[in-house]
């Protein structure tokens, strides 16, 4: 039986910690630099994002070249949000990068510290969206579940084409996130775990609900052998496969809300 251990609690850790706001955003660059986990490395630019400490720099423009299209993706976005003309030449190479999301990151990013280096965005450009608040009506959720659930939909909201996260826009959509169950259930050879969350989607600036969905999971692990703190790690892809679900039903009402080029303006369809 392999079990998957998500470490996700050490970045959650450096930011508890009290030590100087320069040994939080070394720390942080280390890990950022040299972690084997991709999900602590994404969760290290995340927060080097909020610090916005120039200092940071080296280890951003080292993860450009990250195995993850992810890490290399936000990478480029807080690059663009530290303001440092230093880093267009890597942004430029950031904007031939094999994957999708990363060009739109890195391009979007160029365009902040160096206008004249890219061509205009399209009218409308990306659609803002925004992660509200995230919770459980599950009795008994573990925290560490609950802050999983804000990574994997930051995760899956920055990898997805035609979105952003980046800025404060006053159009957009707000999307707030819940486990609604997370059930366990025993037979002769396997433990079942199963999840589901919900979406509620409100439209900026007022937040009015447009839309709901939801998704949901089950995964099986050998009930022989299964300790309970191992139980976590299964919690963890069944929640990674209900977001999954519900991210599907989210964008498909999304892709109905991005701005259209007609006449020379932008339309809503």
């Amino acid at each position: 039986m392999v079990v998957r251990v998500i470490p996700l609690l050490l970045v959650a850790g450096l930011l508890c910690a009290s030590p100087a706001r320069a040994d939080r955003v070394d720390d942080l660059s280390r890990a950022l630099s040299s972690d084997p986990s991709w999900r602590v490395r994404l969760q290290a630019v995340v927060v080097l994002g909020k610090l916005g400490d120039a200092h940071a720099q080296p280890a951003l423009l080292h993860a450009l070249g990250d195995s993850n299209e992810t890490v290399r993706g936000l990478a480029a976005q807080v690059l663009g949000d530290l303001g440092d003309a230093t880093a267009v030449v890597a942004l430029e190479r950031a904007c031939r990068d094999p994957n999708p999301f990363v060009r739109e990151k890195a391009t979007a990013a160029l365009g902040r510290l160096h206008p004249s280096s890219v061509a205009e965005a399209p009218i409308g450009g990306a659609l803002h969206v925004e992660v509200g608040g995230i919770g459980s009506k599950a009795r008994n959720t573990p925290p560490e579940l609950i802050a999983y659930l804000r990574n994997l939909m930051e995760r899956e909201l920055m990898r997805s084409p035609g979105l952003t996260m980046s800025g404060k826009p006053i159009s957009g959509f707000l999307i707030d996130s819940a486990i609604t169950t997370m059930s366990r259930k025993t037979t002769d050879s396997f433990v079942e775990i199963s999840c589901e969350v919900s979406f509620t989607v409100g439209k900026l600036p007022s937040k009015a609900m447009v839309m709901m969905t939801s998704g949901g999971a089950t995964v099986q692990a050998p009930r022989m052998g299964l300790r309970p703190a191992q139980e976590i790690a299964f919690q963890k892809d069944a929640l990674e496969g209900a977001v999954k679900g519900a991210h599907e039903n989210l964008m498909a009402f999304l892709r109905t809300q991005q701005p259209v080029q007609t006449a020379g303006r932008a339309v809503r369809r």
